[in-house]
């Protein structure tokens, strides 16, 4: 999609979960290659992941896909209620 923040277009994945008995199965990479081939063939050439900082698991399978950490910053900020 094009992106009003970057130059060029890209795709944001924001969650992927496979159930704990499906893991160490080739799943996540089975559905990440799917994803990839599909986002390919309507141009996207260009992949954001986010994962939260402790997802270990995610984070190695995401490496093993050739995804590479970047400086992004994620904000939080959590309002109370009146």
């Amino acid at each position: 999609m094009k992106s009003m923040c970057y130059a060029q277009s890209r795709s944001d994945i924001e969650s992927l979960y496979v159930r704990d008995e499906y893991r160490k199965q080739g799943v996540g990479e089975a559905l990440m290659s799917c994803l990839e081939e599909a986002l390919a063939a309507r141009g996207i050439r260009h992949f954001h992941i986010v994962t939260h900082k402790d997802n270990e698991g995610s984070q190695a399978l995401y490496a093993k896909l050739g995804y590479a950490a970047v400086g992004e910053v994620l904000l939080d900020k959590t309002l109370c209620a009146k």
